[in-house]
């Protein structure tokens, strides 16, 4: 169970598996933050200023899954092992399907971001907690986590949950935002 819980967090390599390089367990190590552009990839949000930038800040919608990587057992108390593990094998292929919406998937220690975690109330006793931030304000929509294992209904879901947002020229929804007078926010 602790295969991911060393010092760094490992990804599922989608682009390895839909190359047809490696098995379905394939594990990329990932020590650094990644900037997500090829289908299935998996960013690593790794601090408070990571999230900011990455998530609020972007035009992108995305899928931010809060789960812990402490193996301290003060730390991890309360916190359902299988449950954070279970959800992070099955992020890639989740992403495959989002990413194809152009919808971006992201993975949170709540150790590294304890600020952000508790803005939106993710606390250790309920992970893995997956936010949908849909629009540029401070608000995160909860998904099931029991979504992550069928990637088509998750990607039903989302769908049903970004109606209301815009899309762009290629067809893509964008985040909601903030509209005053004659100009955006």
């Amino acid at each position: 169970m602790a295969s991911w819980l060393s010092n760094s967090v490992r990804f599922l390599c989608a682009a390895t598996l839909m190359a047809g390089l490696a098995s379905r367990n394939c594990l990329a190590q990932q020590d650094i933050d990644m900037t997500q552009t090829e289908s299935g990839l998996v960013t690593r949000l790794a601090d408070v200023d990571a999230f900011e930038e990455t998530v609020l800040k972007s035009w992108s919608i995305w899928i931010v899954v809060f789960t812990s990587t402490s193996t301290d057992p003060v730390k991890s108390r309360g916190i359902d092992r299988g449950k954070c593990d279970e959800m992070v094998s099955q992020l890639t292929n989740a992403a495959v399907e989002l990413n194809k919406m152009n919808v971006q998937v992201g993975l949170a220690d709540v150790d590294d971001l304890s600020q952000i975690a508790s803005e939106f109330n993710v606390r250790k006793r309920m992970l893995p907690v997956a936010l949908l931030f849909k629009t540029r304000a401070r608000d995160g929509d909860k998904l099931k986590s029991d979504l992550f294992a069928n990637p088509s209904e998750l990607k039903t879901v989302v769908e049903e949950h970004l109606v209301d947002n815009p899309r762009d020229d290629a067809g893509y929804h964008r985040k909601i935002t903030l509209t005053l007078g004659s100009g955006e926010l």
